[in-house]
């Protein structure tokens, strides 16, 4: 068991209508809402990554080193203080997605975000098996950057290259979630939210996010992104941390 503290460099129109249910509730992260990336199976990077928020693995983090140029404080755990504390969080909180209610016309099963869904309400949205997305997703938020957004994957997420995710507001996305089996981002995309996932999530090479990646089962692969959480995604009492992790040589 290692604990590192320290400074680290380590022609389609939407045919879904806005959700019209009554206001959703997230689940209370806690501890873990400064994490950026927690993992079950370990966290490997290739080039560099920025990241802001803390890092979490049971297993080994590989592909890091040291960097003069970081800004800190941050904190890195392998090992099993994050056993049955921030892994039974994570699951906690992918059960509680995973049991919100969507209307029937917020099923998604079968369309592609993107292509044939270009405009999305707040709202609970479904998706019976795997999800894509292809081209960019606008989510209107109605200038509310602190709109709710819940997708429902029971399946894999899979974004394309140069992909791309807005809100209406300008907002981070702090409140979008998307629970998954597993989830690959594309390469050159720009994701919103924070991926809850049962199994491996990978970013292919300069995919960005501003959402956290935290997964039960599974593996976190990154390749020279950038993981850029806002301050409304991490607790009023945390720093915004900034890691650069390089690949180690």
């Amino acid at each position: 068991m290692k604990v590192y503290s320290s400074i680290v460099f380590l022609f389609a129109v939407s045919t879904c209508s806005w959700d019209t249910l009554p206001a959703q509730t997230l689940p209370l992260l806690g501890d873990l809402a400064h994490y950026s990336v927690i993992s079950d199976r370990g966290i490997e990077n290739t080039g560099k990554t920025i990241i802001s928020g803390d890092v979490e693995a049971l297993l080994d983090i590989a592909g890091f080193t040291n960097s003069p140029d970081s800004k800190g404080p941050g904190l890195i755990k392998d090992g099993s203080l994050i056993n049955g504390i921030s892994l039974t969080g994570v699951g906690k909180i992918f059960g509680e997605l995973a049991s919100k209610q969507s209307k029937s016309g917020n099923n998604l099963t079968g369309k592609v975000l993107g292509k044939d869904v270009l405009t999305l309400g707040p709202g609970v949205y479904t998706f019976d098996s795997n999800a894509k997305l292809t081209g960019t997703l606008k989510l209107n938020d109605h200038g509310n950057k602190n709109a709710i957004y819940i997708f429902q994957v029971h399946g894999s997420l899979t974004t394309s290259t140069f992909s791309k995710i807005t809100m209406s507001s300008g907002g981070g996305g702090h409140n979008i979630y998307w629970e998954v089996s597993d989830a690959t981002i594309g390469s050159y995309s720009y994701f919103i939210g924070n991926v809850i996932s049962k199994f491996n999530i990978t970013l292919n090479k300069k995919a960005n996010t501003t959402g956290k990646l935290w997964t039960i089962f599974g593996r976190v692969n990154l390749n020279s992104n950038s993981i850029a959480l806002t301050k409304d995604a991490l607790t009023d009492n945390v720093p915004e941390y900034k890691f650069l992790f390089h690949q180690s040589i």
